[in-house]
């Protein structure tokens, strides 16, 4: 489910490729999963959301913008078979506990996943470096 959700979010992301300068760069399937992948400054596609990721000795640590920051509670690192996913919990007034799950896409540079607000349905969401 999630990766034909990740799916169609990218296809739908990729749109926006042409605008961009930086060169595509496929890393190849074979590509291990690192958190570093993570790391840089993100702006979400549908607004002035941003994220900046940084990583300290294999740990991932997010700072949120809404274009204020935004508490972060928590940011984990999720290993599955293939892939990495980022868990980032927010915690503020009117952010209770909604939270992002993101994988990194290589061959794009995207990272996409699911945002989800307390209460409410889950949103597909992309974001570019």
């Amino acid at each position: 489910m999630l990766l034909n959700t990740l799916t169609a979010c990218f296809l739908i992301a990729t749109t926006n490729l042409s605008s961009q300068s930086e060169p595509r760069v496929y890393h190849g399937p074979y590509e291990q999963a690192s958190a570093e992948q993570f790391a840089g400054e993100w702006t979400r596609s549908d607004g002035t959301y941003k994220l900046i990721i940084t990583v300290e000795s294999g740990k991932a640590v997010a700072k949120y913008f809404n274009p204020t920051p935004i508490n972060v509670e928590s940011t984990t690192l999720k290993e599955a078979d293939d892939y990495l996913s980022l868990k980032i919990v927010l915690r503020d007034q009117g952010y209770d506990g909604s939270n992002y799950e993101l994988q990194y896409i290589p061959e794009y540079r995207f990272l996409v996943g699911i945002y989800t607000i307390t209460g409410q349905a889950p949103t597909e969401v992309y974001f570019t470096r």
